[in-house]
């Protein structure tokens, strides 16, 4: 949907009260393909928090198990698959990595990823001042990336 078609709407309902976005891949782009691209980022940019045997390709497969493991065993306790980053890097062994240290690093190799979309930032401003409605912000995402979107948002002084 675009800019003009957002505003045709909300110009033709003017009892709407509500707007909401999705977060990644809406208001926020990231510069890789596929998630996991940021797991194949960590260990290119800190190979030292690796033991010498894990590979780059281990990584991303122990990553990526870890996180359907995470869900599984959330679906198991609460009957859904949400989890956080908490909950993925406790299926991982301190042994072989370094869990505290690379989950910092994701955190950081996310918010370098991540990129405002200039159309949907222009939107949300055009939106907040010219009409008398909420916005809401969404994801599907770990928490912990609404929070890296927020600051993103707070840098480009967006009041929400």
């Amino acid at each position: 949907m675009l800019f003009g078609d957002v505003i045709n709407i909300l110009e033709e309902n003017r009892c709407i009260k509500v707007v909401s976005f999705d977060i990644f891949d809406t208001l926020l782009f990231r510069t890789c393909i596929k998630p996991t691209d940021v797991f194949m980022r960590m260990y290119r940019k800190k190979k030292d928090l690796f033991s010498e045997h894990v590979k780059e390709d281990d990584w991303v497969g122990a990553r990526q198990t870890a996180e359907r493991m995470a869900r599984r065993a959330a679906f198991e306790s609460y009957g859904n698959y949400e989890v956080t980053l908490d909950d993925i890097y406790a299926k991982l062994s301190d042994d072989l990595f370094r869990t505290e240290e690379l989950k910092r690093l994701e955190l950081r190799c996310e918010e370098e990823a991540c990129f405002l979309n200039p159309e949907i930032y222009r939107l949300l401003i055009y939106i907040r001042k010219n009409y008398d409605c909420k916005i809401i912000l969404c994801s599907d995402m770990y928490p912990i990336c609404l929070i890296i979107c927020f600051l993103i948002i707070q840098f480009y002084e967006f009041p929400l």
